[in-house]
Order: structure tokens, then C-alpha cells, then sequence
């Protein structure tokens, strides 16, 4: 495409008295390409996206333009311009992960399969599109139907330190279900194949904090008609439900380890009691954990705390209290039974 002049409205004038007959003009400015693709975008306007692309300086540029420009279509579900850059040949992401906060709209994503968008793309270090979205159900629910997986692809990296750092990178599934879905789509996913992660239930307990929301968070606009799924996973009472799905429906060790013995990977604190102890969620996920077991003077190796440890540490004084007098009202029972 060769760049277009926009002429001006007004009628030029000269001065002869401040022009000198041998200065050059100066050349038409050129318009901001960044502002024109994203005006388009927000108004998903196809006039809008002609003017754009008619300042696209150069055959050799094009391709990269239309490509810059579906970025910015896709965040801002922008159906038209979208479709529009796709018939003029843009290519759809090369990763399947679209990493959008509030997540596509099912149009959206229509539109990006028809032109063939690989729904579980990935490359090393990155997570695929259903980890991207698995803060709401009915995004889980049209990425599973549309041919999403649970496990994500083999990548067949070459080492093993490849092999870690992606796991790391890309972890189970299940493990930020447990921090950000509802137990509905926790289970919707394990029914679709999803492993269990050894730190199902550490997430599941770091996330249930006291004040998560509890129906007003920032997309929590009230229980008036009832909430949508992802709405419902923000709040406390489902973060808090998650955790005893975990362990008294599925099973799960309230002391598991959230990695292999002598493994030393970085923000891993141990047991679930550990990061409780660590990240101060609310006192009703710590009381649940006791009462099932957990033991806040276990040692974890090699870091070589225990929770009460780590709570000191982190300066965590609301546990420290909590767990001295759940150990206190223990002592007092087992008195009186006897």
C-alpha cells in the first residue's frame, strides 16, 4: 500500500515577506499508525481500519501491520476489524494463550478458530489457553468444547533443566484451579482428564484470604440474579470451599509437600500449613487444616522449617496466636476427656 497524503480543509496561504522561493515545504506529517489501528479497534469500526491501513507505508510492512493490528483487535473484542484483517491476511497468534485479563469473548474466539488458531499452542515457558482462562467457568466450558486440553503438549524439549523450567512454568492445570475456579469447574476440568498438582491444595489455601472479595470485588457487582462463575470463585466462602473439596472429598494430605524430597525450588514453602503461615490467609483455612491434621511443627527439608517457623519469620504474629491457642484449647480438651 503506498502511503496516502490527508489534505487539509482549510485553503493553503503563503507569505512571500517569511517564505524564502528556494525553502523546501515541509513534508505532510505523518499520522500516528498506533492511535489509528487502536481508534478503529475500540469503535470496531471497518471505515476506520481503511483509513488506518492507508498509511501503511510499504508492501514489506504490510504483513507485519495487519499482525500488530490483531493484537489489538482481540483485547478488545473487536469482531469486525478482527474478521477485516483476517480476509486481508493477517495471521491468527501463534500461541494459543491470548493473555487477556477479562478473558476473549466466545465471538472472538469463533472467529480466530475458523481461521485456523490452535486452541492448545504453546511454546516453552508459556501456558495455553484454558490456563489463561481458568478463572471462568464458561470460558473452561467453551475451550473444553472446542477441543482444549488439560494436559498441555510435549514440547519434547531436549534437557531436563528445559524439562523443569517449563514444568515450573506451566504447572498442572489443577493447581490454578484450586487459587481460581469454583469447585464446579474444578470438577469440570478433573473430568476432562486434569491431573492432580502437588499443590492443589497449598494454592487452594493461600488464596482463601479473609477479605477476598466477599461480593465486592472488582468484578463482583452483587448477588442481585445471582453470579456468574467466575464471579462466584472470587469470593471467600468458595475459596474456602475449595480447600475442603480438596481434602475431605478428594483426599488430599493436609501435610503433602508441594515438591519432590530434596528438591529446593524457589517460592515453594512446604507444607499447605507453610504457606498459610507465609501468605496470612484468613484464620478459618488455618483452623480447617488443623483440626484435619495439618501439623505446624513439621520440618520441611531442606529448608529446614516448620510452619510456626516460617510464621516467624515472615512476622505473622495472627498465626502464631491462632495455632498456640488451637494447641492450648487441645490440651484442654484431652484433660477433660480424661
Amino acid at each position: 500500500m503506498a502511503l496516502q497524503q490527508v489534505s487539509s480543509d482549510a485553503p493553503a496561504t503563503t507569505s512571500t515577506a517569511s517564505i524564502s522561493p528556494t525553502a523546501p515545504l515541509a513534508p505532510p506529517r505523518r499520522p500516528n499508525m498506533i492511535r489509528l489501528f487502536l481508534d478503529a479497534c475500540k469503535a470496531d469500526s471497518g471505515s476506520l481500519l481503511s483509513h488506518a491501513l492507508a498509511f501503511v507505508s510499504s508492501p514489506e510492512s504490510e504483513q507485519e501491520t495487519l499482525n500488530m493490528a490483531v493484537g489489538m483487535a482481540i483485547p478488545r473484542n473487536a469482531c469486525k476489524v478482527l474478521t477485516l484483517l483476517l480476509e486481508q491476511g493477517a495471521k491468527v497468534p501463534e500461541e494459543s494463550n491470548l493473555r487477556i485479563e477479562e478473558g476473549p469473548s466466545p465471538e472472538i474466539l469463533d472467529i480466530l478458530l475458523a481461521h485456523g488458531w490452535d486452541i492448545n499452542a504453546r511454546r516453552a515457558g508459556l501456558r495455553p489457553f484454558l490456563w489463561g482462562v481458568v478463572y471462568d467457568g464458561d470460558l473452561v466450558a467453551y475451550g473444553l468444547k472446542n477441543g482444549a486440553t488439560t494436559i498441555p503438549l510435549d514440547l519434547q524439549l531436549a534437557t531436563e533443566s528445559e524439562r523443569l523450567t517449563d514444568q515450573i512454568a506451566c504447572p498442572p492445570i489443577l493447581e490454578l484451579a484450586a487459587s481460581q475456579s469454583t469447585v464446579a469447574t474444578f470438577e469440570l476440568l478433573r473430568s476432562h482428564g486434569a491431573p492432580f498438582g502437588p499443590r492443589m491444595l497449598h494454592m487452594a489455601a493461600q488464596s482463601a484470604r479473609a477479605n477476598h472479595n466477599n461480593g465486592q470485588g472488582r468484578r463482583v457487582k452483587g448477588l442481585e440474579g445471582g453470579l456468574s462463575d467466575k464471579d462466584l470463585a472470587l469470593l471467600h466462602s468458595e475459596r474456602m470451599a475449595m480447600v475442603v473439596h480438596i481434602v475431605d472429598t478428594l483426599g488430599v494430605d493436609p501435610n503433602a509437600l508441594d515438591q519432590p524430597a530434596g528438591w529446593s525450588l524457589g517460592n515453594h514453602w512446604g507444607t499447605p500449613l507453610c504457606y498459610v503461615a507465609h501468605s496470612n490467609p484468613s484464620n478459618e483455612v488455618a483452623h480447617f487444616l488443623l483440626q484435619r491434621g495439618a501439623d505446624p511443627d513439621l520440618v520441611v527439608e531442606p529448608a529446614g522449617w516448620s510452619a510456626m517457623e516460617l510464621a516467624r519469620r515472615s512476622k505473622n504474629q495472627r498465626f502464631l496466636d491462632l495455632v498456640e491457642n488451637w494447641k492450648l484449647q487441645q490440651k484442654e480438651g484431652l484433660h477433660h476427656s480424661n
